[in-house]
């Protein structure tokens, strides 16, 4: 399934965001730009793994409702600890690419690693990487979420 065009000029777009006030940020950030809609909001993978079959199906009948941008914290995790093969954001981004499932991905952490940039950018066409910092703006979290739905676009 390919995304439809957005609707309402507006992009769609769903968040993984384990911290509550960069979720908040996040949110305020995206909705404020005029440029996104926030279809769907998850604080943990477990609820975004169970919501799939559930978004699949409607997406089905509606595909101007398929989000154009998932953006997910690489280290959120489960809510309980089941140990080294628990999925997170990463694993789950990796599943993403795996089953060539057409949304572009801002991957965010607060890791600052110029490899895993590069890596991402390099090998993941529609996935871009976003550092959480305390100087993060605006500004870059919108250019990055465009630019990332940009490169999902050519590389369709």
């Amino acid at each position: 399934m390919t995304p439809a065009e957005s609707t309402k000029d507006k992009f769609r777009v769903a968040i993984l965001e384990d911290d509550p006030y960069f979720m908040d940020l996040l949110v305020d950030v995206f909705e404020k730009s005029g440029k996104f809609e926030v279809l769907a909001k998850f604080t943990n993978i477990e609820d975004l793994v169970k919501e799939i079959p559930v978004f699949m199906e409607r997406f089905i009948s509606h595909p101007e409702e398929y989000p154009n941008l998932l953006c997910m914290d690489i280290l959120a995790g489960p809510s309980a600890d089941f140990g080294i093969d628990a999925i997170n954001g990463a694993s789950f981004s990796l599943y993403l690419k795996k089953a060539e499932v057409k949304i572009a991905v801002v991957l965010i952490s607060s890791l600052n690693s110029a490899h895993m940039t590069t890596l991402i950018t390099n090998n993941f066409p529609g996935f871009l990487y976003l550092q959480k910092t305390s100087k993060i703006t605006d500004e870059v979290i919108i250019e990055t979420a465009l630019q990332a739905i940009q490169s999902m676009k050519e590389y369709q």
